[in-house]
């Protein structure tokens, strides 16, 4: 669970930001129980930042050590399984806003990498990614999967130049759903 202290500190430094392109949220992919982990975290951000977080969301699993990518794509279509059933819990979607509820999560963005941060400190520095014998400088030499990494940085900047607009950190009162209100009738009960 994530200690109240620590989101706290989140929320405050994610309103301080003006306009948000996107959220990259890393998971340490080592750990069998990385959803049951990171569902806490992802529903509250889900609160917080409301619809909009399914299109500005980028998933990282880090520590992911299988030497192809062909396992990664069963990975991500079970995480979007339980995103969904995550989604469900919080809003119960029936009917249209269902399915674009569903589509929303499917749009999620996700990567692996495998890069230890203890290891960038042994590379030399100034070493382009482009020098001969890059594999054989650490964190170079492990599997990082830096097409992953690669991809995900043009995603993000992809994200910036979309023309959706930012998220607004700011709002207390994100909107929840996919649908949109044409008119509403007042009662009195």
């Amino acid at each position: 669970e994530i200690d109240e202290e620590q989101w706290s500190r989140t929320v405050e430094a994610l309103r301080s930001v003006e306009g948000i392109d996107g959220l990259v949220v890393v998971f340490n992919a080592a750990v069998k129980r990385v959803f049951e982990d990171s569902a806490d975290l992802l529903s509250k951000l889900r609160l917080l930042v409301g619809w909009k977080l399914w299109s500005h969301v980028i998933l990282l699993f880090n520590f992911y050590f299988p030497e192809d990518l062909y396992g990664f794509e069963d990975l991500k279509q079970k995480y979007r399984q339980r995103l969904w059933q995550m989604e469900q819990g919080l809003f119960n979607w029936t009917g249209k806003a269902a399915v674009m509820a569903k589509q929303g999560i499917d749009t999620v963005a996700m990567y692996a990498c495998n890069v230890d941060a203890r290891s960038l400190a042994e590379a030399p520095p100034d070493v382009p990614l482009s020098a001969p014998y890059l594999d054989t400088l650490p964190p170079f030499s492990n599997r990082v999967h830096l097409r992953q990494l690669l991809n995900l940085v043009r995603d993000v900047e992809g994200k910036s130049l979309m023309l959706a607009p930012q998220l607004d950190m700011a709002t207390r009162t994100p909107r929840l759903g996919p649908g949109t209100i044409h008119q509403a009738v007042p009662q009195r009960y």
